[in-house]
Protein backbone atom coordinates (compact mmCIF):
# COMPACT_ATOMS: atom_id res chain seq x y z
CA UNK A 1 0.00 0.00 0.00
CA UNK A 2 1.75 3.85 -1.02
CA UNK A 3 1.91 6.61 1.47
CA UNK A 4 -1.15 7.66 -0.40
CA UNK A 5 -3.58 5.06 0.41
CA UNK A 6 -2.27 4.69 3.57
CA UNK A 7 -3.56 8.45 4.22
CA UNK A 8 -6.49 7.73 2.73
CA UNK A 9 -7.58 4.57 5.00
CA UNK A 10 -6.72 6.46 7.66
CA UNK A 11 -9.00 9.38 6.83
CA UNK A 12 -11.77 7.20 6.40
CA UNK A 13 -11.49 4.90 9.54
CA UNK A 14 -11.54 8.09 11.72
CA UNK A 15 -14.18 9.42 10.56
CA UNK A 16 -15.63 6.20 10.82
CA UNK A 17 -14.53 6.02 14.69
CA UNK A 18 -16.06 9.41 14.81
CA UNK A 19 -19.72 8.82 13.73
CA UNK A 20 -20.24 5.52 15.93
CA UNK A 21 -18.93 7.65 19.22
CA UNK A 22 -20.80 10.60 17.76
CA UNK A 23 -24.09 8.82 17.63
CA UNK A 24 -24.08 7.88 20.92
CA UNK A 25 -23.05 11.70 22.39
CA UNK A 26 -26.29 12.48 19.55
CA UNK A 27 -28.77 10.02 21.52
CA UNK A 28 -27.34 10.77 24.64
CA UNK A 29 -28.25 14.93 24.02
CA UNK A 30 -31.46 13.16 23.28
CA UNK A 31 -32.23 11.91 26.42
CA UNK A 32 -30.80 14.65 28.11
CA UNK A 33 -33.13 17.14 26.84
CA UNK A 34 -36.50 15.33 26.09
CA UNK A 35 -38.17 15.74 29.73
CA UNK A 36 -39.13 19.49 28.42
CA UNK A 37 -41.81 17.72 26.07
CA UNK A 38 -42.97 14.93 27.81
CA UNK A 39 -43.75 17.40 30.87
CA UNK A 40 -47.29 16.94 31.10
CA UNK A 41 -47.33 13.08 30.19
CA UNK A 42 -44.87 13.08 33.11
CA UNK A 43 -47.22 15.18 35.78
CA UNK A 44 -50.06 12.79 34.83
CA UNK A 45 -48.74 9.56 35.09
CA UNK A 46 -46.52 10.62 38.02
CA UNK A 47 -48.14 13.47 40.03
CA UNK A 48 -45.50 15.38 39.34
CA UNK A 49 -45.58 19.48 40.34
CA UNK A 50 -42.92 22.29 39.35
CA UNK A 51 -40.51 21.43 42.06
CA UNK A 52 -40.74 17.40 41.49
CA UNK A 53 -40.47 18.00 37.40
CA UNK A 54 -37.16 20.27 38.19
CA UNK A 55 -35.42 18.04 40.30
CA UNK A 56 -36.48 14.92 37.91
CA UNK A 57 -34.76 16.74 35.01
CA UNK A 58 -31.52 17.65 37.32
CA UNK A 59 -31.34 14.04 38.46
CA UNK A 60 -29.16 13.88 34.93
CA UNK A 61 -26.77 16.74 35.44
CA UNK A 62 -26.18 15.31 38.47
CA UNK A 63 -24.45 12.05 38.28
CA UNK A 64 -23.23 13.56 34.31
CA UNK A 65 -21.41 16.39 36.86
CA UNK A 66 -20.27 14.39 39.29
CA UNK A 67 -18.41 11.88 37.01
CA UNK A 68 -16.64 14.27 34.27
CA UNK A 69 -13.62 14.38 36.36
CA UNK A 70 -13.42 11.03 36.69
CA UNK A 71 -14.10 10.06 33.49
CA UNK A 72 -11.56 12.43 31.63
CA UNK A 73 -8.93 10.23 34.32
CA UNK A 74 -10.02 7.10 33.00
CA UNK A 75 -10.08 8.31 28.98
CA UNK A 76 -6.66 8.94 29.79
CA UNK A 77 -5.71 5.80 31.22
CA UNK A 78 -7.83 3.03 30.14
CA UNK A 79 -8.86 4.62 26.90
CA UNK A 80 -11.80 6.35 24.75
CA UNK A 81 -12.69 2.97 23.80
CA UNK A 82 -13.56 1.16 27.37
CA UNK A 83 -15.15 4.02 28.70
CA UNK A 84 -17.19 4.47 25.10
CA UNK A 85 -18.47 0.96 25.79
CA UNK A 86 -19.25 1.14 29.20
CA UNK A 87 -21.05 4.33 28.78
CA UNK A 88 -23.40 3.46 26.35
CA UNK A 89 -24.60 0.07 27.74
CA UNK A 90 -25.41 2.06 31.28
CA UNK A 91 -27.22 4.75 29.23
CA UNK A 92 -28.88 1.68 27.19
CA UNK A 93 -30.01 0.52 30.86
CA UNK A 94 -31.37 3.71 31.94
CA UNK A 95 -33.16 4.53 28.89
CA UNK A 96 -35.07 0.89 28.88
CA UNK A 97 -35.85 1.91 32.88
CA UNK A 98 -37.36 4.89 32.20
CA UNK A 99 -39.57 3.36 29.67
CA UNK A 100 -40.35 0.72 32.13
CA UNK A 101 -40.52 3.14 34.99
CA UNK A 102 -43.75 2.44 37.29
CA UNK A 103 -42.83 4.51 40.43
CA UNK A 104 -41.33 8.11 41.14
CA UNK A 105 -38.04 6.84 42.09
CA UNK A 106 -37.66 4.33 39.42
CA UNK A 107 -38.05 7.30 37.44
CA UNK A 108 -34.93 9.19 39.27
CA UNK A 109 -33.24 6.43 39.13
CA UNK A 110 -33.38 6.35 35.13
CA UNK A 111 -32.62 9.62 35.27
CA UNK A 112 -29.48 9.00 37.47
CA UNK A 113 -28.11 6.37 35.20
CA UNK A 114 -28.83 7.91 31.89
CA UNK A 115 -26.37 10.48 32.85
CA UNK A 116 -23.98 8.40 34.38
CA UNK A 117 -23.92 6.26 31.06
CA UNK A 118 -23.96 9.37 28.33
CA UNK A 119 -20.78 11.44 30.49
CA UNK A 120 -18.36 9.22 28.95
CA UNK A 121 -19.43 10.21 25.23
CA UNK A 122 -18.42 13.84 24.89
CA UNK A 123 -15.10 14.24 26.62
CA UNK A 124 -14.25 10.35 24.69
CA UNK A 125 -14.95 11.96 21.77
CA UNK A 126 -12.44 14.86 22.39
CA UNK A 127 -9.85 12.54 23.22
CA UNK A 128 -9.94 10.85 20.08
CA UNK A 129 -9.93 13.80 18.19
CA UNK A 130 -6.03 14.76 19.47
CA UNK A 131 -5.38 11.53 18.33
CA UNK A 132 -7.27 11.25 14.83
CA UNK A 133 -6.97 14.54 14.02
CA UNK A 134 -4.64 17.26 13.77
CA UNK A 135 -4.38 20.38 16.02
CA UNK A 136 -5.81 23.06 13.30
CA UNK A 137 -8.82 21.02 12.45
CA UNK A 138 -9.73 20.76 16.29
CA UNK A 139 -11.92 23.55 16.42
CA UNK A 140 -14.25 22.77 13.47
CA UNK A 141 -14.01 19.36 14.92
CA UNK A 142 -15.60 20.61 18.40
CA UNK A 143 -17.90 22.65 16.70
CA UNK A 144 -19.26 19.74 14.44
CA UNK A 145 -19.48 17.40 17.40
CA UNK A 146 -21.77 19.94 19.24
CA UNK A 147 -23.77 20.61 16.28
CA UNK A 148 -24.75 17.05 15.58
CA UNK A 149 -25.18 16.23 19.42
CA UNK A 150 -27.19 19.05 19.19
CA UNK A 151 -29.11 18.00 16.78
CA UNK A 152 -30.39 15.04 19.36
CA UNK A 153 -31.33 17.61 21.25
CA UNK A 154 -33.56 19.39 18.52
CA UNK A 155 -35.27 15.69 18.13
CA UNK A 156 -36.62 15.87 21.57
CA UNK A 157 -38.24 18.87 21.25
CA UNK A 158 -40.59 19.63 17.89
CA UNK A 159 -39.94 16.05 16.38
CA UNK A 160 -40.46 14.06 19.98
CA UNK A 161 -43.88 15.86 20.28
CA UNK A 162 -45.23 14.78 17.12
CA UNK A 163 -43.63 10.93 17.58
CA UNK A 164 -45.83 11.08 21.02
CA UNK A 165 -48.72 12.18 19.25
CA UNK A 166 -48.78 8.89 17.16
CA UNK A 167 -47.10 6.28 20.33
CA UNK A 168 -46.49 6.53 23.43
CA UNK A 169 -42.98 8.29 25.07
CA UNK A 170 -42.56 4.36 26.85
CA UNK A 171 -42.01 3.02 23.60
CA UNK A 172 -39.93 5.72 22.49
CA UNK A 173 -37.46 5.14 25.20
CA UNK A 174 -37.54 1.63 24.64
CA UNK A 175 -36.53 2.32 20.76
CA UNK A 176 -34.14 4.43 21.95
CA UNK A 177 -32.57 1.66 24.37
CA UNK A 178 -31.98 -0.70 21.90
CA UNK A 179 -30.36 1.85 18.81
CA UNK A 180 -27.77 2.52 21.59
CA UNK A 181 -27.23 -1.18 22.49
CA UNK A 182 -26.65 -1.75 19.10
CA UNK A 183 -24.15 1.37 18.85
CA UNK A 184 -22.32 -0.38 21.85
CA UNK A 185 -21.55 -3.27 19.93
CA UNK A 186 -20.73 -1.09 16.89
CA UNK A 187 -18.01 0.58 19.06
CA UNK A 188 -16.50 -3.09 20.22
CA UNK A 189 -15.93 -3.85 16.48
CA UNK A 190 -14.40 -1.03 14.90
CA UNK A 191 -13.57 1.76 17.42
CA UNK A 192 -9.67 1.87 18.25
CA UNK A 193 -8.19 4.33 20.56
CA UNK A 194 -5.02 5.81 18.80
CA UNK A 195 -4.13 5.17 14.86
CA UNK A 196 -1.09 3.62 15.54
CA UNK A 197 -3.38 0.30 16.88
CA UNK A 198 -5.07 0.22 14.20
CA UNK A 199 -1.48 -0.55 11.94
CA UNK A 200 -1.57 3.73 10.78
CA UNK A 201 1.42 5.68 11.67
CA UNK A 202 0.80 8.30 14.11
CA UNK A 203 -0.59 11.64 12.91
CA UNK A 204 0.95 13.15 16.15
CA UNK A 205 4.65 13.05 17.55
CA UNK A 206 5.04 10.44 20.23
CA UNK A 207 4.78 12.28 23.46
CA UNK A 208 7.29 11.60 26.10
CA UNK A 209 4.76 10.41 28.70
CA UNK A 210 4.92 7.69 31.69
CA UNK A 211 3.05 4.46 31.16
CA UNK A 212 -0.52 4.87 32.44
CA UNK A 213 0.48 2.78 35.64
CA UNK A 214 3.25 5.38 36.31
CA UNK A 215 1.13 8.09 36.11
CA UNK A 216 0.29 10.04 39.20
CA UNK A 217 -3.38 11.45 38.59
CA UNK A 218 -3.30 13.23 42.26
CA UNK A 219 -0.12 15.43 40.50
CA UNK A 220 -2.42 15.87 36.98
CA UNK A 221 -5.14 17.21 38.56
CA UNK A 222 -3.33 19.60 41.22
CA UNK A 223 -1.88 20.44 38.07
CA UNK A 224 -4.95 21.22 36.31
CA UNK A 225 -7.00 23.18 39.40
CA UNK A 226 -3.55 25.26 39.78
CA UNK A 227 -3.63 26.67 36.53
CA UNK A 228 -5.30 30.40 37.00
CA UNK A 229 -6.22 30.45 33.48
CA UNK A 230 -8.83 28.02 34.00
CA UNK A 231 -11.05 28.97 36.73
CA UNK A 232 -12.59 32.00 34.74
CA UNK A 233 -13.92 29.00 32.10
CA UNK A 234 -15.43 27.49 35.00
CA UNK A 235 -17.43 30.23 35.84
CA UNK A 236 -18.59 31.00 32.20
CA UNK A 237 -19.33 27.31 31.70
CA UNK A 238 -20.95 27.24 35.15
CA UNK A 239 -23.31 30.50 34.32
CA UNK A 240 -23.97 30.21 30.43
CA UNK A 241 -24.86 26.32 29.76
CA UNK A 242 -27.03 26.82 32.75
CA UNK A 243 -29.42 28.75 31.13
CA UNK A 244 -29.48 26.80 28.11
CA UNK A 245 -30.39 24.04 29.88
CA UNK A 246 -32.73 25.84 32.15
CA UNK A 247 -35.17 27.24 28.77
CA UNK A 248 -34.59 24.16 27.10
CA UNK A 249 -36.42 22.29 29.66
CA UNK A 250 -39.16 24.92 30.58
CA UNK A 251 -38.91 26.44 27.23
CA UNK A 252 -42.06 24.21 25.36
CA UNK A 253 -44.04 25.21 29.12
CA UNK A 254 -43.13 28.89 28.88
CA UNK A 255 -44.76 29.00 24.98
CA UNK A 256 -48.32 26.61 26.13
CA UNK A 257 -49.03 28.46 29.37
CA UNK A 258 -48.22 31.73 27.93
CA UNK A 259 -49.01 31.91 24.83
CA UNK A 260 -51.70 29.32 24.60
CA UNK A 261 -49.86 27.37 21.81
CA UNK A 262 -50.21 23.49 21.37
CA UNK A 263 -47.21 21.59 22.99
CA UNK A 264 -46.09 20.14 19.44
CA UNK A 265 -45.77 24.25 18.05
CA UNK A 266 -44.24 24.94 21.40
CA UNK A 267 -42.18 22.11 20.26
CA UNK A 268 -41.36 23.22 16.93
CA UNK A 269 -40.21 26.53 18.66
CA UNK A 270 -37.59 24.88 20.48
CA UNK A 271 -36.58 22.45 18.02
CA UNK A 272 -36.04 26.10 15.60
CA UNK A 273 -34.42 27.53 18.26
CA UNK A 274 -31.77 23.48 18.98
CA UNK A 275 -31.29 23.62 15.49
CA UNK A 276 -29.74 27.20 15.24
CA UNK A 277 -27.66 26.58 18.24
CA UNK A 278 -26.56 23.25 16.50
CA UNK A 279 -25.61 24.98 13.16
CA UNK A 280 -24.08 27.52 14.87
CA UNK A 281 -22.00 25.25 16.67
CA UNK A 282 -19.88 24.27 13.05
CA UNK A 283 -19.96 28.03 12.47
CA UNK A 284 -18.43 29.33 15.69
CA UNK A 285 -15.83 26.45 15.80
CA UNK A 286 -15.00 27.27 12.07
CA UNK A 287 -15.03 31.04 12.67
CA UNK A 288 -13.08 31.01 15.49
CA UNK A 289 -10.31 29.01 13.85
CA UNK A 290 -10.27 31.27 11.04
CA UNK A 291 -9.68 34.53 13.40
CA UNK A 292 -7.64 32.72 15.94
CA UNK A 293 -9.67 34.36 18.84
CA UNK A 294 -11.40 31.98 21.32
CA UNK A 295 -12.16 35.38 23.93
CA UNK A 296 -14.12 37.89 21.45
CA UNK A 297 -16.83 35.49 20.68
CA UNK A 298 -17.64 34.28 23.73
CA UNK A 299 -17.51 38.06 24.98
CA UNK A 300 -19.54 39.63 22.39
CA UNK A 301 -22.32 36.37 22.41
CA UNK A 302 -22.97 36.58 26.17
CA UNK A 303 -23.57 40.46 25.88
CA UNK A 304 -26.54 39.58 23.59
CA UNK A 305 -28.07 37.23 25.86
CA UNK A 306 -27.98 39.53 28.56
CA UNK A 307 -29.92 41.95 26.29
CA UNK A 308 -32.41 39.01 25.64
CA UNK A 309 -33.39 37.68 29.33
CA UNK A 310 -33.46 41.56 30.45
CA UNK A 311 -35.85 41.85 27.84
CA UNK A 312 -37.74 38.99 29.36
CA UNK A 313 -37.48 39.63 32.68
CA UNK A 314 -38.74 43.25 32.35
CA UNK A 315 -40.92 43.61 29.42
CA UNK A 316 -41.99 40.46 29.01
CA UNK A 317 -45.70 41.54 28.92
CA UNK A 318 -45.05 43.28 26.25
CA UNK A 319 -43.50 40.61 23.86
CA UNK A 320 -45.90 38.87 21.00
CA UNK A 321 -45.70 35.28 20.43
CA UNK A 322 -43.54 36.06 17.04
CA UNK A 323 -41.14 38.18 19.02
CA UNK A 324 -40.31 35.69 21.68
CA UNK A 325 -40.12 32.98 19.77
CA UNK A 326 -37.58 35.07 16.98
CA UNK A 327 -35.71 36.20 20.84
CA UNK A 328 -35.47 32.71 21.77
CA UNK A 329 -34.02 31.17 18.20
CA UNK A 330 -31.58 34.67 18.33
CA UNK A 331 -30.62 33.58 22.27
CA UNK A 332 -29.80 29.53 21.38
CA UNK A 333 -27.34 31.24 17.84
CA UNK A 334 -25.78 33.41 21.08
CA UNK A 335 -25.11 30.40 23.23
CA UNK A 336 -22.77 28.95 21.15
CA UNK A 337 -20.15 31.69 22.79
CA UNK A 338 -19.67 29.08 25.56
CA UNK A 339 -18.78 26.18 23.16
CA UNK A 340 -15.21 27.83 22.53
CA UNK A 341 -14.15 27.10 26.00
CA UNK A 342 -13.28 23.67 25.60
CA UNK A 343 -11.16 24.78 22.76
CA UNK A 344 -9.72 26.77 25.37
CA UNK A 345 -9.50 24.26 27.61
CA UNK A 346 -7.26 22.30 25.61
CA UNK A 347 -5.38 24.69 24.87
CA UNK A 348 -4.23 25.96 28.33
CA UNK A 349 -3.65 22.71 29.77
CA UNK A 350 -1.11 20.12 29.01
CA UNK A 351 -1.38 18.46 25.45
CA UNK A 352 -1.19 14.76 26.97
CA UNK A 353 -3.70 15.26 29.18
CA UNK A 354 -6.39 16.85 27.69
CA UNK A 355 -9.41 14.36 28.69
CA UNK A 356 -8.59 15.63 32.16
CA UNK A 357 -8.24 19.40 31.45
CA UNK A 358 -11.40 19.43 29.73
CA UNK A 359 -13.31 17.24 31.67
CA UNK A 360 -12.63 19.51 34.86
CA UNK A 361 -14.07 22.47 32.77
CA UNK A 362 -16.82 21.05 31.25
CA UNK A 363 -18.18 19.75 34.71
CA UNK A 364 -19.76 23.10 35.43
CA UNK A 365 -22.28 23.41 32.75
CA UNK A 366 -23.94 20.07 34.55
CA UNK A 367 -23.60 21.75 37.77
CA UNK A 368 -25.45 24.91 36.47
CA UNK A 369 -27.65 22.21 34.69
CA UNK A 370 -28.65 20.74 37.84
CA UNK A 371 -29.27 23.64 40.20
CA UNK A 372 -30.55 26.47 37.61
CA UNK A 373 -33.76 24.55 36.91
CA UNK A 374 -34.71 23.82 40.20
CA UNK A 375 -34.79 26.88 41.15
CA UNK A 376 -36.48 28.23 38.05
CA UNK A 377 -38.81 25.20 39.36
CA UNK A 378 -38.77 26.53 42.56
CA UNK A 379 -39.91 30.11 41.95
CA UNK A 380 -42.24 29.08 39.22
CA UNK A 381 -44.01 26.89 42.03
CA UNK A 382 -43.36 29.92 44.65
CA UNK A 383 -45.29 32.59 42.63
CA UNK A 384 -48.21 30.15 40.62
CA UNK A 385 -50.92 30.62 43.38
CA UNK A 386 -50.65 34.66 42.54
CA UNK A 387 -49.54 34.95 38.85
CA UNK A 388 -49.85 33.00 35.73
CA UNK A 389 -48.41 33.57 32.31
CA UNK A 390 -46.13 36.09 30.92
CA UNK A 391 -45.96 37.67 34.61
CA UNK A 392 -45.33 34.42 36.43
CA UNK A 393 -42.39 33.43 33.81
CA UNK A 394 -41.30 36.95 34.47
CA UNK A 395 -40.18 36.45 38.01
CA UNK A 396 -38.46 33.46 36.80
CA UNK A 397 -36.40 34.89 33.80
CA UNK A 398 -34.86 37.14 36.08
CA UNK A 399 -32.93 34.30 37.57
CA UNK A 400 -31.83 33.61 33.77
CA UNK A 401 -31.02 36.89 33.33
CA UNK A 402 -28.60 37.18 36.26
CA UNK A 403 -26.94 34.25 35.38
CA UNK A 404 -26.05 35.75 31.55
CA UNK A 405 -24.71 39.10 33.30
CA UNK A 406 -21.98 37.00 35.67
CA UNK A 407 -21.29 34.76 32.58
CA UNK A 408 -20.85 38.30 30.47
CA UNK A 409 -18.50 39.44 33.49
CA UNK A 410 -16.67 35.94 33.76
CA UNK A 411 -16.07 36.65 30.19
CA UNK A 412 -13.56 38.93 30.29
CA UNK A 413 -11.07 37.50 32.51
CA UNK A 414 -10.82 34.54 29.73
CA UNK A 415 -7.66 34.18 28.39
CA UNK A 416 -7.26 34.41 24.28
CA UNK A 417 -5.04 31.42 23.21
CA UNK A 418 -5.17 32.48 19.75
CA UNK A 419 -6.36 29.14 18.64
CA UNK A 420 -3.29 27.31 19.20
CA UNK A 421 -1.76 25.37 22.96
CA UNK A 422 -0.31 27.86 24.86
CA UNK A 423 1.06 25.61 27.97
CA UNK A 424 4.58 25.93 27.24
CA UNK A 425 4.80 29.31 26.44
Amino acid sequence: MTQSSKENSLYSYRWLIYIIVLLLYCTGSFLRLSPGVIKNELEAAFALGAVGFSTLNSMYFYTYMILQIPVGIFVDTIGAKKMVIIGGTITALGSALFGLAGSVPVLMISRLLIGMGTSAFFIAILKLQTQWYLANEYGFMTGLTSFVGNMGGALAQGPLAFIIALASWRITFLSVSGLILLLVIASAFFVVNRPEDKGFAPLHAPANTAPASQIKLGSILLETFKNKKIWPLVLYMFFAPACSFTIIAWGPAFFTETYDVTMLTAGNIMFIQTTVFALSCVAIGKISDLIKRRKLPSVLFAAVNVVIWCVFAFAGNRVSLPVAATLIVISGAANTGYILSLAIAKEISNPEFSGISTSVVNTAPFLGGAVAPIIFGTIIERYTPMLSGIALFQKAFLLLALFYICAFISSFFLVETGARNIYYD
